[in-house]
């Protein structure tokens, strides 16, 4: 079992409530309503990046965190499945869709889960100011040491290929794997693979081409 470092108790997370739930029954679409009614639906995503961060600290900062480390940093009533492996969130959070290379059977990658946060969290609004965070956050997976290591950041960074594949995957192969138990599957394993082989491409010709344009990289404020 992987083992936490035991840090300092961290402050309160003055962010963190649980935000009213989605109105399931107006969502058609089953997987979309399956994402919908996971506790993501109900954070604001500035409180579970605090609370990721705070869990990150207490399992000693090595890439990943834990459903015990997640419980003392998400204490809301939304978030009370994490007290058990076995809970619609601990089977989500514990899915291969949350693993990478190395790590044991109760650790939950740290990027992995940002991701899916960036993906599924509620972003505030701030009156007339546009909003980064999410962006910020993205930025921070691609670049180590986030904005404050960088001033730019390049179309050809290592990490930009990987990281819109789980964006991609997130958003479809990992979320069918994710709600088998409730939906049933629409997507044929060749359907799969097909979508697969569409990543690079939309990567390529749509995402890269509408933010860096003709660019090979950006300075940090005109990539947010």
């Amino acid at each position: 079992m992987g083992v936490c470092c035991h840090a300092e108790e961290a402050a309160p997370n003055t962010q963190l409530q649980d935000l009213p739930a989605p109105n399931l029954a107006s969502i058609s679409d089953l997987y979309k309503r399956f994402e919908q009614g996971t506790p993501f639906a109900r954070t604001n995503f500035s409180a579970f990046k605090q609370a990721l961060a705070n869990a990150h600290t207490e399992c000693g900062e090595g890439g990943f965190v834990t459903m015990e480390a997640l419980s003392k940093t998400l204490y809301t009533p939304a978030w009370q499945g994490l007290k058990s492996e076995s809970s619609e969130i601990g089977k989500l959070l514990l899915s291969e869709g949350f693993k990478k290379p190395g790590l044991e059977a109760d650790q939950i990658d740290h990027d992995s889960l940002l991701l899916f946060a960036i993906l599924h969290c509620v972003e505030a609004p701030r009156g007339n100011k546009k909003n980064v965070e999410k962006s910020i956050a993205l930025y921070e997976v691609l670049q180590d040491g986030g904005l404050e290591a960088h001033k730019m950041i390049s179309a050809t960074d290592k990490d930009m290929a990987p990281t819109f594949e789980k964006l991609c995957t997130f958003a479809t192969m990992d979320v069918f794997g994710m709600a088998e138990d409730e939906v049933e599957r629409i997507y044929s394993t060749e359907k799969e693979e097909q979508l697969k082989e569409q990543i690079e491409v939309v990567l390529e010709d749509d995402w890269l081409e509408e933010v860096y344009g003709s660019a090979s990289r950006l300075e940090n404020e005109a990539w947010l």
